[in-house]
């Protein structure tokens, strides 16, 4: 069984964004549970940070809220704008996710500037660090686009990280996950 590889329209996948990026922050799991039901996303039984988009070819969760702080507020949410391609599919899904992700990029970039670049390998991402805190980063494979969302206390601590390692106390990826 072939599935075909799908990505989310410009305006439809801004609107995802923004609807986390708009909200107060701090926001509590509560909040970010009523954000999820308003978009459409079916949340993952027993687990209600665990969710499917419409993006999900199966129905399996390919978002999550993600941790609960000390104070009980997220730390951020990550949620895809495309479906992921299937194996062998590259030459299928590389053009059109690309073509998306440059639109995400260039509609993101109309809304709050030039962003930063990340860019490595394989992997394509662009970031904005919106007036509020919060960070928004576009992620890109060959056959798959997520958007991540942090939260402002996420974007605080990114900050002093890089302000350490650029003052030499800590080695550039020493707090990098595994």
């Amino acid at each position: 069984m072939t599935v075909e590889f799908r990505v989310l329209p410009v305006a439809e996948a801004i609107a995802w964004i923004r609807a986390w990026t708009d909200h107060d922050w701090p926001m509590g799991l509560q909040e970010a549970f009523g954000i999820r039901d308003r978009l459409g996303w079916r949340l993952s039984p027993g687990d209600g940070t665990l969710f499917a988009t419409k993006m999900s070819d199966d129905g399996r969760a390919d978002g999550f809220i993600d941790d609960v702080d000390e104070y009980g507020n997220i730390e951020g949410v990550w949620f895809p704008l495309s479906s992921r391609g299937g194996d062998g599919d590259d030459a299928t899904c590389d053009p059109l996710a690309r073509s998306a992700y440059r639109a995400y990029v260039g509609a993101l970039s109309e809304l709050w500037g030039a962003p930063s670049d990340n860019t490595r390998d394989d992997h394509t991402e662009h970031s904005w660090v919106l007036p509020n805190d919060v960070t928004v980063t576009l992620g890109g494979l060959s056959a798959l686009i997520i958007a991540e969302i942090d939260s402002p206390s996420i974007t605080r601590l990114d900050r002093e990280i890089a302000y350490y390692e650029e003052e030499g106390y800590l080695t550039p990826g020493t707090l990098d996950a595994p």
